[in-house]
């Protein structure tokens, strides 16, 4: 699980990785709304990144995510691989997660 509040950070995560370019934008948009949801010294809101099912079941489990509903859900597909991006937000602050994982294998459910 790779776990992100600031923008330096995540760019030098994904300058690494050879991620499609559509889905590294999509990181660097979605971290313009953590950074602004950290406004004030508030770093609870992230940007979670779960290459494997194994990492996914460790982020659903962290943050318990079977008992809370995404306020988006969307698979993002690019080339040979597929994405899921879900925001949950937690509190009345708007201060929650966007996470990623991987779905290119197959294992995680769910509708396009």
């Amino acid at each position: 699980m790779n776990k992100f509040s600031t923008a330096s950070t995540l760019l030098q995560f994904i300058l690494k990785k050879p991620y499609p370019d559509e889905l590294k934008k999509n990181l660097v948009l979605a971290m313009q709304t953590v950074e602004q949801c950290n406004a004030g010294d508030d770093n609870s809101s992230c940007i979670v990144i779960a290459e494997s099912e194994v990492e996914r079941q460790e982020v659903e489990d962290w943050y318990r995510l079977n008992d809370f509903y995404p306020e988006t859900d969307e698979y993002i597909a690019l080339n040979n691989q597929r994405w899921r991006k879900r925001v949950y937000v937690f509190g009345d602050y708007g201060n929650g997660i966007v996470f990623y994982s991987n779905a290119s294998s197959g294992n995680e459910k769910g509708n396009e």
